[in-house]
């Protein structure tokens, strides 16, 4: 066994497969298999920290993860690299760069490529409330929800409770209203991490299971 920017190191391979051609590529397959936390440390080193301009710096987890990684590099332009990997997610907490709320008992896979991530059908808990979320339509290569601003959309839904929006808004007349509404309501929301920039979230619901005893 080997360790690579702290991650326990289960497999790796190095192959050239062909020597005699102008475009001589390296190709690395890896698994890793660790800590979540580590895991995010590994993908910050490699090419695709660059690509989403550190979109992800900062984000904190627990519980254990595992990394598949695999990388074409072109030995005459290394600057072209092709990664493809996925970090599968078994039963972790999450927590991002306010104001995106942490997560807990996240299962799912998210895919990453040189050009950002996508991941489906990711599963947590947020408040104690289930959630699913979606980074993108289609698992593929070519479908990242990545925009060329370096951009990453992921697509929530779920059930939240009144009293869960002081967490995105601390304000005390906004508080004080709140305790007069009770119940749980559907919602679906977006939290996009900008390049540099940080993380916004948009949720939207119709306030259905909520009930008010304001005159």
């Amino acid at each position: 066994s080997a360790q690579t920017h702290g991650v326990a190191v289960t497999s790796a391979r190095a192959v050239i497969p062909v020597l005699s051609t102008p475009e001589v590529t390296l190709t690395v397959d890896g698994k890793a298999q660790d800590q979540l936390g580590l895991m995010f440390d590994y993908v910050a080193a490699s090419p695709v920290r660059g690509y989403v301009k550190g979109a992800f710096d900062g984000t904190t987890a627990t519980g254990p993860g595992d990394l598949s990684l695999h990388l074409e590099i072109p030995l005459l332009h290394a600057w072209d690299t092709k990664v493809k990997g996925a970090v599968t997610l078994n039963d972790n907490d999450i927590t991002m760069a306010h104001p995106a709320p942490p997560l807990t008992h996240a299962f799912g896979t998210v895919h990453f490529f040189e050009r950002g991530t996508a991941g489906e059908r990711i599963t947590a808990k947020i408040w104690g409330r289930d959630v699913s979320a979606d980074l993108v339509d289609a698992i593929c290569a070519d479908a990242q929800p990545t925009d060329d601003n370096g951009t990453i959309a992921i697509a929530l839904s779920g059930k939240a409770s009144p009293d869960n929006i002081p967490y995105f808004a601390d304000v005390a007349v906004l508080k004080e209203a709140l305790t007069h509404f009770k119940g749980e309501t559907p919602f679906v929301g977006t939290v996009r991490i900008a390049s540099g920039t940080g993380v916004s979230v948009n949720v939207q619901t119709y306030l259905e299971g909520v009930t008010s005893d304001l005159p």
